[in-house]
């Protein structure tokens, strides 16, 4: 099994991220918005959308795991992590890496 994500392990300067984009389309208004709240190690994703008189709106959420944490879990999964790179290219995983790439296998009985 490959497992992909962005390296947390870089430390970012900012504690609130938001990002909002509003489409208009005649009758139809799509909203989105996305935070991230570094502190909490959180994200919260909203979205509207508008047809007509008739509007629906979304929010999910999302906890933000540290590396250790994550790696933690894996056994909790019935795999067991096999290597660990640093980018798609294969690259050894450091600090300063863009991506984790996991490759993982069913642990042993």
């Amino acid at each position: 099994m490959l497992v992909t994500f962005k390296n947390g392990i870089q430390k970012k300067e900012q504690k609130l991220v938001k990002i909002e984009k509003s489409i208009q389309e005649g009758d139809l208004c799509f909203q989105l918005s996305w935070s991230e709240n570094t502190e909490e190690r959180m994200r919260t994703y909203s979205m509207s959308i508008k047809l007509g008189d008739k509007k629906q709106n979304l929010t999910f959420y999302s906890r933000i795991y540290c590396d250790d944490q994550f790696l933690d879990l894996i056994p909790d999964t019935g795999l067991r992590l096999v290597q660990r790179f640093g980018d798609n290219d294969a690259s050894t995983f450091t600090p300063d890496s863009p991506l984790q790439v996991l490759i993982l296998e069913k642990a042993a009985d």
